[in-house]
């Protein structure tokens, strides 16, 4: 099992987590997580948020 959460910053978040002990992975696509023995169970993704298109007016 496993949760992806989009973030602003991906390197602030890595970095908050590493200054919290949390061991982390990183993927292919260069996402990063935590493995799940280190999550309760669950493996949680972080991944950079896409900004949310400007709709013309």
């Amino acid at each position: 099992m496993s949760c992806t959460v989009a973030v602003r910053d991906l390197a602030l978040t890595r970095d908050l987590l590493r200054r919290n002990g949390l061991p982390l992975r990183q993927t292919p696509s260069g996402d990063v997580f935590v493995p799940a023995g280190a999550a309760l169970g669950a493996a949680v993704v972080f991944r950079p948020a896409v900004p949310p298109a400007v709709r013309p007016r």
